[in-house]
């Protein structure tokens, strides 16, 4: 089943860093220009979005997360004699000092009304995913926007492990009654991989792997996640309810539990 982005996002804007917006002794204005047509997007008052930082690496271990704030404002408001001139000022924090001119700027405004942030490398791996994810083809050192208000973009499996990575949780409406069906099935417990993906197949009668291989993989890749999501969920509730150990506070009983959970 696929899914459009504005679910998760009112729209972006994007560009490839310029040497001037990366090199400190060329500037220290911690802020990037931003054209007036941004207006639809964040409006057209000072405003203050918590923001959370993010650089985007192939190298898992080299990933780097922050939280701080991008400030929208018009640098000319007081000026009567010269045209609005908006910027994003951006607070200090972990990221930005790692980029370099050329790499991939994403501001991603969420539908809670808060920014992300990403930076990535220059032709990465990551740069790839993310400029295929927001349907962008050719980038600049412009900024460019999408409002995804206006233009649909659709995600996929790979959409939604990518946007998971950006720390958003996604979702897939689904009928009630399969969380029933699995415990009566399973007798109230995780079956066995082969058997949880037997079921997860067997809940979907319109997808023929004889017609349509490729979709029908994907597809049983989707279901057995969010059934499995469904189950882990259920099972969580009711271990926190009932507490860890004799007094509800055990740290081994907990740890046991965990593990169990992730095997």
């Amino acid at each position: 089943m696929t899914e459009n982005l504005i679910k998760y996002f009112e729209g972006i804007v994007t560009k490839r860093l310029s040497e001037v917006e990366v090199k400190s002794e060329k500037s220290n204005q911690h802020e990037f220009n931003g054209p007036v047509s941004f207006r639809e997007l964040f409006g057209t008052e000072k405003k203050v979005f918590n923001s959370k930082f993010i650089y985007l690496t192939d190298d898992p271990d080299k990933i780097i997360e922050d939280s701080g704030t991008l400030t929208w404002y018009d640098a000319r408001k007081n000026v009567s004699h010269r045209s609005s001139e908006y910027r994003f000022y951006y607070s200090r924090n972990r990221v930005t000092p790692l980029a370099e001119a050329n790499d991939l700027l994403i501001v991603a405004k969420t539908k809670k009304d808060e920014l992300i942030t990403i930076i990535t490398p220059y032709n990465s791996t990551a740069e790839q995913q993310l400029l295929w994810l927001f349907g962008i083809d050719q980038i600049a050192t412009k900024f460019k926007m999408v409002n995804f208000n206006t233009e649909k973009v659709e995600i996929g499996y790979a959409g939604k492990y990518i946007i998971e990575s950006l720390g958003i949780v996604t979702e897939e409406p689904v009928k009630e009654d399969y969380l029933q069906l699995m415990l009566a099935t399973f007798g109230g417990s995780f079956p066995t991989t082969s058997r949880f993906s037997e079921f997860a197949r067997d809940t979907l009668n319109d997808v023929s792997a004889r017609e349509d291989p490729d979709r029908a993989i994907i597809a049983w890749m989707e279901r057995e996640e969010l059934l499995f999501k469904m189950l882990e969920k259920h099972f969580i509730e009711n271990k926190l309810k009932q507490g860890f150990g004799k007094d509800g506070l055990d740290v081994e009983d907990f740890i046991k539990f965990s593990l169990s959970i992730h095997q």
